[in-house]
């Protein structure tokens, strides 16, 4: 399932006229963005992208109060410089650049700001030193009536020691590093994130963590504080989100995931398949009763496993139910003791005895005090490509 990828635009604070501190300002009043607060709400910038040595990046700024950010993360002791440079940036363009730092798993403070250090109106942070932060954003925005047009940021290191250049060697099947970064992710995803009722959540979480475009999300648990392993910063990121979407199937493992298989609706389902469901249908009451679904098996995945997941799922209540007694053969499954044995009999009759089952099953609450239990045999057909579920549904007043 896809999401949007990591773009926060946020309140303005209008900061009018800031000469303090470190800062390096004109008289004139300066917009800046209100990026201070939690790291996992990045807020307040359009977040582009990351910010390596010697290799400058390029945007533009077309609209009034927009803020473009940058990440990138050194080791400690290192001493840098940022710069709007001449070559690349528009004429008359007057920019302000301000440098954020976090510390791990902290919020984002500001560190610096400036106007006019840089050639003619464009903006430079000379020589900061990294101490408690290591990991911080360059943020570039528009002063004054000039605000808007084309910037070309650069990052030198000054004193030659700024990053371990090291070489970074993953495990292509999923790296554990990499598996444990993604791990947080959904950790964290599932602590923060709404879900429905029925909301397979642990899947959703992953799928949210591993998917493309979720690099930049990774990057705030990875490349974070001086006393995060940083080496998977090095990995190119085109290589870091290869290997990690390689871990989807580790996590589902690791959070007992079954994916689903491919169903489609059954047809040519025969006269007295059709009879049978109709009665079922009209028996029972509200509170218990027994149906007869009918699947056609358009991609089985691996097996009867995904097929009674995608079954589970067609139910609804996924977080409640569980796959159980996974691939019994026919005389195993009507060897055991709760097995609807007419049912099961005419289903027989009309489509055979070449079939393998699963159970899907469990209890959730559906009134204060009063729970319903679901039991779902399924029979899955391979030569058939089909798949009977009869659903038993007891509820209690």
């Amino acid at each position: 399932m896809k999401r949007t990828s990591t773009k926060y635009l946020l309140p303005l604070l209008f900061a009018g006229a800031i000469a303090c501190g470190d800062d390096s300002t004109s008289d004139k009043e300066i917009i800046e963005p209100q990026i201070n607060g939690a790291a996992d709400s990045l807020r307040g910038v359009q977040v582009e992208g990351h910010l390596l040595l010697d290799e400058a990046v390029e945007g533009e700024l077309d609209e009034w109060a927009e803020f473009h950010g940058y990440r990138f993360s050194t080791i400690e002791g290192a001493e840098f410089t940022l710069e709007i440079t001449q070559k690349g940036s528009s004429r008359n363009f007057d920019t302000t650049l301000f440098l954020f730092g976090q510390k791990q798993f902290g919020a984002w403070d500001r560190l610096v700001l400036d106007d006019d250090d840089g050639w003619g109106a464009l903006s430079k942070i000379d020589n900061w030193k990294s101490g408690e932060y290591t990991s911080f954003m360059a943020v570039v925005g528009g002063s004054g009536e000039r605000h808007l047009g084309k910037y070309r940021l650069a990052l030198t290191c000054e004193n030659g020691n700024c990053i371990d250049t090291t070489p970074v060697d993953l495990d292509p099947d999923c790296d554990d590093r990499v598996l444990d970064v993604v791990d947080s992710c959904v950790d964290f995803h599932l602590s923060e994130a709404d879900f429905d009722f029925d909301d397979p959540a642990e899947e959703i979480s992953i799928d949210f963590c591993v998917e493309e475009g979720a690099l930049e999300e990774l990057f705030s648990f990875s490349c974070v504080g001086a006393a995060n392993d940083n080496e998977l910063c090095r990995v190119a990121p085109d290589k870091l989100q290869t290997n990690i979407e390689s871990c989807r199937g580790d996590l589902f493992d690791l959070y007992n995931i079954v994916e689903t298989a491919d169903l489609g609706r059954f047809l040519g389902m025969p006269q007295e398949l059709e009879e049978l469901q109709e009665e079922l249908e009209f028996s029972g009451d509200s509170l218990s009763f027994t149906r007869l679904e009918a699947y056609s098996v358009l991609d089985p995945g691996n097996g009867i496993e995904n097929i009674a997941a995608a079954v589970r799922e067609d139910y609804g209540r996924v977080s409640h139910l569980s796959i159980s007694d996974v691939g019994k053969t026919r005389d195993e499954y009507r060897a055991g003791r709760f097995v609807p044995t007419e049912i099961v009999d005419q289903i027989e009759a009309v489509i055979g005895t070449d079939y393998v089952t699963a159970e899907v099953g469990g209890s959730y609450p559906v009134a204060a005090g009063a729970d319903e239990w679901v039991n779902i045999h399924v029979l899955y057909f391979p030569g058939l490509m089909a798949t009977f579920a009869i659903v038993e549904v007891q509820g209690e007043d």
